[in-house]
């Protein structure tokens, strides 16, 4: 009786430990807020961005941004980045860029980005197009930010 008391104990012990091993990265949420407001604040609305965009994201549901694109602009890709953390490269968003051309055919194309505050570009197919939606996942909550980015014309005279 007294050995299988010692192997429940154990065995309830390793439970334990090995439950606390496998908890996911965890984000400072205020710290995670602070990254993308400095983001915010130094991106350029100049040539080349369509548009941009920040949004908390976490397992709880895809979050997203839907950007509407002036007739006859060419998007070239969207640059993606989140925030992970102390351990970066253990935090992966899972975003999906939708793409709506002219004639109407929507493109997905998924991608997973680690979160490791980095611009991360995912191609936009360079096609005429009237909407991007982007929506993102993660196993945790944080912040993830958006640069929709269009071909540039130089026209000539």
């Amino acid at each position: 009786m007294r050995l299988s008391r010692a192997l429940i104990a154990a065995a309830v012990a390793g439970v334990f430990t090995l439950s606390g091993c496998a908890s996911g990265p965890t984000v400072d949420l205020d710290e995670a807020k602070e990254w993308v407001d400095e983001v915010v604040a130094a991106e350029s609305d100049g040539p080349g961005a369509a548009g941009t965009g920040m949004m908390k994201i976490g397992p709880g549901g895809e979050a997203g941004v839907r950007f509407d694109v002036e007739d006859g602009v060419v998007l070239v890709r969207v640059d993606v980045r989140c925030f992970g953390g102390d351990d970066d490269d253990d935090l992966i968003a899972d975003v999906t860029l939708a793409v709506t051309s002219e004639d109407g055919v929507t493109r997905k194309t998924d991608a997973a980005i680690p979160c490791d505050r980095g611009v991360h570009e995912i191609d936009a197919d360079a096609a005429a197009t009237t909407a991007v939606e982007i929506q993102a996942t993660a196993s945790t909550e944080t912040y993830l930010h958006a640069t929709v980015i269009q071909e540039l014309v130089i026209e000539r005279e």
